[in-house]
């Protein structure tokens, strides 16, 4: 083969390529593409408690990111969460510099007539760095409460992946 003809055949390639990305073309099995409806577990309703609004507004940010919500016949997903914090490392002046949250989901998974699939406890624990800036340490305090609400909205979306394949 020649050199016209290889400069030819990757401008045409290059020229497919483009023409279909363009188009708005995605196939069937993309992220977000006709198929990733097929591919998410599903659920009905997702109920969550928590004294904490920011941790429940990630929980379920983060499970309706991986999980369909609102599909009739689905499971319902019921979960009530405890925050504790406790102090890890404290200083000669008696001020807390570490601090630990830890969080304990009591989760069920039910049918639609209420009869429990699962139900559990989801634990996750993360800590933060407690700072002489107060704005800092509520900054970071809102970044472990979102890392907290992230693990457990992942353990809850395995668990309903593993009950969604039966």
């Amino acid at each position: 083969m020649s050199s016209p003809n290889v400069r030819r055949s990757a401008i045409c390639l290059l020229a497919a390529t483009l023409l279909i990305s363009g188009c708005g073309f995605k196939p069937i099995a993309a992220d977000d593409g006709p198929g990733a409806l097929a591919k998410k577990p599903s659920i009905n309703r997702l109920s969550v408690e928590s004294e904490d609004p920011r941790f429940v507004y990630h929980l379920r940010r983060r499970i309706s990111q991986s999980v369909n919500i609102g599909i009739v016949g689905a499971p319902n997903l019921r979960a009530a969460t405890s925050i504790s914090r406790t102090g890890l490392a404290i200083s000669s002046d008696d001020s807390i510099t570490r601090v630990t949250l830890r969080t304990a989901t009591r989760y069920r998974l039910e049918t639609s007539e209420k009869a429990e699939i699962t139900a559990g406890i989801a634990q996750s624990t993360t800590s933060l760095n407690a700072t002489t800036s107060q704005f800092a340490t509520e900054i970071s305090e809102r970044d472990a409460v979102r890392r907290l609400a992230d693990e457990t909205a992942d353990r809850l979306v395995n668990i309903i992946r593993l009950h969604s394949a039966d």
